[in-house]
């Protein structure tokens, strides 16, 4: 299982991370959650089984 989530540093600053219960698996600094942000980020790493969210709209195109 993957969890991935944004962390704002500052406005138009955000960083993705996807992580499993004891490792981070990739980061990625955008200036907004967006699906194509996201998308930079899932790239990176192998696709998994399952992926847990906080049920935002960030993932979606606004």
């Amino acid at each position: 299982m993957v969890y991935v989530d944004g962390i704002y540093l500052a406005r138009n600053v955000v960083v993705l991370i996807a992580c499993t219960d004891t490792h981070v698996l990739g980061w990625y600094v955008a200036r907004a959650e967006t699906s194509r942000a996201w998308a930079a980020l899932i790239g990176k790493i192998p696709p998994p089984d399952m992926a847990v969210t906080d049920g935002g709209s960030g993932a979606r195109d606004k």
